[in-house]
């Protein structure tokens, strides 16, 4: 049975509106980081190009991930050995790989469409989402990415301002496979098929779209890194990567870092507490109508993540914040109107693996 949503689903009608929100998912769609604020660096040139506030040289590199330095002590709860960690932010996954998964989400969206004096739109959307699954991994690409997954639900509901309401039943079973472009993925529900705002809450709580870079091809570096190191993001495989998108940017209006805030443990393991952050200018979106210009367009995204030194292992938690303000002038009749979009997205993710 289909079920209708909260109303302040966050949909618009416009076809620059929809673009920007598929640029909003490219952004925040990185599962294994989060996005909080970094702090000012002080950076220098590594070897492999990238900037790093430590400058040790790299040392072997363990199966588990952590470079050579003093042994690990055997006290579990005494600090980690000093030394540096192979990074790998988008952790490979197996066939027949289990987890639990704990999503929340609040997704926010104020639009505003104003010829001259006339408000001819006016849109302000919020909701929350809560998702709690047991998945199981069927397929994996050729990078070790899952390309089908298996949610038995818990938990999934979607909150707005009638209150909280259920998404689909808990025990429901859904498939997601990933499209080989685009964002449209294979979806199934044991409890018929979803709502197209059904839809939009299972995308806002565990993106789904192609991947055509990875996001360590983005946030990642080749090498071994020490405790409050950092680099810049590799911008041109950014901007190669929105423009497939159809969004358009250059390397000089894309900014961002990576950075090891620490390593500690948690849930008794080694692990890595990482940041990274991005900002985009966008300079046009191909899917706007024609005569359509961007006067202002910025996107904003900041990620945290916790995640085990053992690269083959999952990572814990993951958090981030993305935010969009743009400003267009879009045609209408015969008159040239202003678009005025600002949202906001948070999200946090939790994941234990069984």
């Amino acid at each position: 049975m289909r079920r209708t949503l909260p109303r302040e689903m966050p949909f618009t009608s416009t076809r620059f509106g929809r673009a920007s929100a598929a640029l909003l998912l490219t952004l925040y769609a990185c599962s294994s980081c989060s996005r909080l604020p970094p702090t000012a660096t002080s950076a220098v040139d590594s070897p492999d190009g990238e900037s790093a506030k430590d400058p040790s040289a790299p040392a072997s590199v363990h199966a588990d991930g952590a470079t050579a330095g003093p042994a690990a002590p055997s006290d579990a709860s005494a600090p980690l050995p000093h030394g540096t960690y192979r990074i790998v932010i988008e952790r490979p996954t197996r066939v027949g790989a289990k987890y639990k998964r704990s999503v929340t989400v609040t997704d926010s969206r104020r639009e505003t469409l104003v010829d001259g004096k006339t408000k001819l739109k006016n849109v302000d959307h919020r909701i929350q989402i809560k998702l709690v699954v047991e998945e199981e991994v069927l397929a994996v690409d050729a990078l070790a990415r899952w390309q089908k997954i298996k949610l038995t639900v818990e938990t999934f509901s979607a909150a707005g301002a009638k209150g909280d309401e259920p998404v689909v039943p808990p025990g429901t079973v859904m498939t997601i496979e990933r499209p080989a472009t685009g964002n449209d993925a294979t979806v199934t529900s044991s409890s018929g098929p979803l709502s197209k705002d059904a839809r939009r809450a299972l995308d806002l709580a565990i993106p789904s779209g192609a991947k055509s870079v990875s996001d360590d091809d983005i946030f990642g570096t080749k090498q071994p890194r020490a405790a409050g190191a950092s680099w810049d993001i590799a911008r041109e495989v950014a901007a190669r990567d929105l423009a497939t998108r159809g969004v358009r940017t250059s390397t000089a209006q894309i900014a961002g870092d990576t950075r090891i805030l620490t390593a500690r443990e948690d849930r008794g393991v080694p692990c890595l507490e990482m940041t990274a952050r991005m900002s985009v200018k966008i300079s046009g979106v191909d899917t706007m109508p024609a005569g359509s210009t961007i006067e202002q367009g910025e996107v904003t995204a900041e990620m945290t993540g916790i995640m085990p030194v053992d690269i083959r292992k999952m990572s814990h938690r993951s958090s981030s914040r993305s935010g969009m303000q743009l400003v267009a002038k879009i045609p209408v009749s015969k008159s040239m109107a202003t678009l005025t979009v600002e949202s906001l997205n948070v999200r946090e993710t939790v994941y234990e693996e069984h």
